[in-house]
C-alpha cells in the first residue's frame, strides 16, 4: 500500500510508456499508396511529394493536395501528439517575384500545409512550420527522380513524449488541494511556495504574472521612498 503523500508534497500521475503504432493502426486506407510512412520509437513521419501538393513553383495546395491535407488531419484529430510541418526543396534555384530563393518557397509550402490542417481541426497549438530548402536530402539530387523525391513536405508526429502530461495537484498542509484566488486550482508550486510578507508581517501582494519588465524600475523607486 502506498504511503500517503507528505505535507506539502505534489501529487503526479506517472505517464504510461508509449508504443509506436502500425501502419495498419493509423487508419490510411489508400492513402497509404500516395503517403510514405515511417514510423520509429521517437515519430511517425507522413511524407508526401510536392507534385502530390502543389502546381510546379507555387505553395498553393492543389486539390489533390487539399485532399491528402484533410485525410491526414483526420489521423492526426485521433491524438494529441506535437506535429512538425517541414518543406523540403531540390538545390535547383528559384527567384520569383513571390519567391526569392528556395528557403521561402519550402518555407511557404510548410505553412500552407499547416493552416490547412487548423481548418480541417488539428489544434494550432499542437503544430509549427519549418522550411529547409534543399539542405536536408534523402536522395542523391544527381538525377532527376532524386531531386524529385527531394521536393518533399512532412509531417512528424512526435509520439517520443505523452501526447497530454498529467496536471501535478497541489496538496495544502490540511491535505486538500491548494486553490488560487480565482477558485480554480493552484498551480503544482503554489502549495510549497512561501508567502511575501511585509516589514508589518503581513502577507505581500503576489506580483501579477503579466508585469512587464519596464515596471521594475518604477516598484524600485517606491521601495526606497
Amino acid at each position: 500500500m502506498a504511503a500517503p503523500a507528505a505535507e506539502g508534497e505534489v501529487v503526479a500521475q506517472a505517464a504510461a510508456p508509449l508504443k509506436a503504432p502500425s501502419k495498419e493502426s493509423l487508419g490510411l486506407g489508400d492513402l497509404g499508396k500516395s503517403v510514405d510512412v515511417i514510423i520509429n520509437e521517437q515519430s511517425v513521419s507522413f511524407r508526401i511529394s510536392n507534385e502530390l501538393l502543389f502546381p510546379s513553383g507555387q505553395a498553393t495546395l492543389s486539390p489533390s493536395g487539399l485532399d491528402v491535407i484533410k485525410r491526414l488531419a483526420t489521423i492526426l484529430n485521433k491524438n494529441e501528439h506535437q506535429v512538425s510541418v517541414e518543406g523540403h526543396s531540390d538545390p535547383v534555384p528559384i527567384q520569383t517575384r513571390q519567391f526569392a530563393s528556395n528557403w521561402e518557397l519550402s518555407s511557404s509550402r510548410a505553412t500552407s500545409v499547416l493552416r490547412e490542417l487548423v481548418r480541417d481541426g488539428v489544434a494550432g497549438s499542437r503544430l509549427r512550420a519549418v522550411g529547409y530548402a534543399e539542405t536536408r536530402p534523402i536522395e542523391s539530387n544527381d538525377t532527376p527522380a532524386g531531386r524529385a523525391a527531394n521536393r518533399r513536405v512532412e509531417l512528424i508526429m512526435d509520439i517520443a513524449a505523452p501526447a497530454k502530461p498529467a496536471q501535478a495537484e497541489a496538496k495544502g498542509a490540511d491535505g486538500k488541494a491548494a486553490t488560487a484566488a480565482n477558485g480554480k486550482a493552484a498551480p503544482a508550486n503554489a502549495a510549497s511556495a512561501p508567502a511575501a510578507r511585509t516589514a508589518s508581517g503581513k502577507a505581500a501582494d503576489a506580483a501579477p504574472h503579466d508585469a512587464k519588465p519596464a515596471d521594475a524600475p518604477a516598484a524600485a523607486v517606491a521601495a526606497r521612498r
